[in-house]
Order: structure tokens, then C-alpha cells, then sequence
């Protein structure tokens, strides 16, 4: 089950992605449910967020490209990268081809946020 949240004149689907560092992992979790989630090891590479069934992290949103975007890790931080998505990637609202990624932000990719939380 998912949670959902206004933004603006649109429901968002809201999701958890936990940030591990050792190792490098990502988690995407429904955002009321930590124990139903996908994770994807990153030290060998990003991980993929898209619509595409092969993609690292799959999103079931319409308005998600197939590879909307990557997350990595490099040295001791996450980011993300926009994979020339059709509509872009957001973070805390503002349109970004890169970014490095902090505890609490929130990462709008169609109408699918991801809140990111970072643990050790």
C-alpha cells in the first residue's frame, strides 16, 4: 500500500528510499510499510528508477519514463542523475540533472515522490 499526498492540484504517490552506505544500498519501500520494499546493491554501479520492468527500482507510474534516473554512490554520498527523462527529475522541487542527496529530501519522478532517508 502506498501513500498518497497532495502536491499542488495532484495526488503524489508517496515511497521511502533508505540510503545505506555500508554496503552501498538502496531500499524503496512503500512509505507505510518498511518490510515490502525492493533493495538494490550499488557498489557495482547506480541503480535504475524507471517504468521499465528491467529497471534497478521499478516505479508503477504512467508518467515515469522507462529509465527516469540513476542512483549512485560515490566516495561517501548518494546522488541521483536525470537520465534524460521526458519529465524530468525533481528534488525538493527543483528540476535537476544531478544532485547529491541528503536525509529528508524529497524526490519527485511523474506523480511518485521518494522521501530519502539516510542510514548507516
Amino acid at each position: 500500500m502506498q501513500h498518497r499526498q497532495r502536491h499542488g492540484t495532484v495526488d503524489l504517490w508517496t515511497r521511502t528510499l533508505a540510503l545505506f552506505r555500508d554496503p552501498p544500498t538502496v531500499r524503496l519501500a512503500p512509505a507505510d510499510d518498511d518490510n515490502d520494499c525492493e533493495v538494490v546493491d550499488c557498489s557495482d554501479g547506480p541503480a535504475v528508477i524507471g517504468r521499465s520492468p528491467t529497471a534497478d527500482l521499478h516505479v508503477r507510474d504512467q508518467w515515469v519514463s522507462r529509465r527516469q534516473c540513476a542512483i549512485q554512490f560515490e566516495g561517501d554520498q548518494f546522488s541521483i542523475r536525470d537520465l534524460e527523462s521526458r519529465h524530468g527529475t525533481f528534488v525538493n522541487n527543483e528540476k535537476v540533472s544531478r544532485q547529491e542527496l541528503n536525509n529528508g529530501d524529497r524526490i519527485r519522478i511523474g506523480l511518485t515522490q521518494l522521501v530519502v532517508s539516510c542510514r548507516d
